[in-house]
């Protein structure tokens, strides 16, 4: 199985990967995700643009902003 690291915040809106992970979702596709708590949105941006992780749970504009190099360059 490829296995993929998910960062989130620990805020209800994570719920989607916290219930697939529990309910087998992921296994089901082929997949083996670990999720990991991030402290802040920063934290968490910074782990996905240096490969840290896979791939994460953030804010809608935080992909987009560090596209163009506001805040982060990615």
């Amino acid at each position: 199985l490829p296995i993929l690291t998910l960062g989130f915040i620990k805020l209800t809106d994570m719920a989607p990967l916290a219930i697939a992970k529990e309910k087998g979702f992921f296994e089901d596709e082929g997949l083996s995700v670990t999720l990991v708590a991030q402290s802040n949105w920063k934290v968490l941006l910074d782990g996905v643009v240096s490969g840290e992780l896979d791939g994460a749970h953030m804010l809608a504009g935080q992909p987009i902003a560090a596209s163009i190099g506001y805040g982060t360059k990615a």
